[in-house]
C-alpha cells in the first residue's frame, strides 16, 4: 500500500511516457508484490495503465 499526505502542499504532476526507463522499475516492483497472484498484474502492466504513471513534484 501507498500514499502520499501533503496537507497545504503545493506539488507538480508530470505525466510519465510509457516508454521511460522508470516504467521498466514499476513493472519489476509490480510482479514482486504481486508474484502471488501474477494474472492481477496484466492489466497494470498494459500501456493504458502505464499512460497513468505520473511522476510527482515539490513546486518551490
Amino acid at each position: 500500500m501507498a500514499a502520499l499526505e501533503l496537507p497545504r502542499e503545493q506539488v507538480s504532476t508530470t505525466s510519465v511516457p510509457v516508454d521511460d526507463a522508470v516504467q521498466a522499475k514499476i513493472d519489476d516492483e509490480l510482479r514482486r508484490k504481486y508474484a502471488g497472484s501474477p494474472e492481477s498484474v496484466d492489466e497494470m502492466l498494459s500501456d493504458g495503465a502505464r499512460s497513468c504513471t505520473l511522476r510527482i513534484g515539490q513546486v518551490r
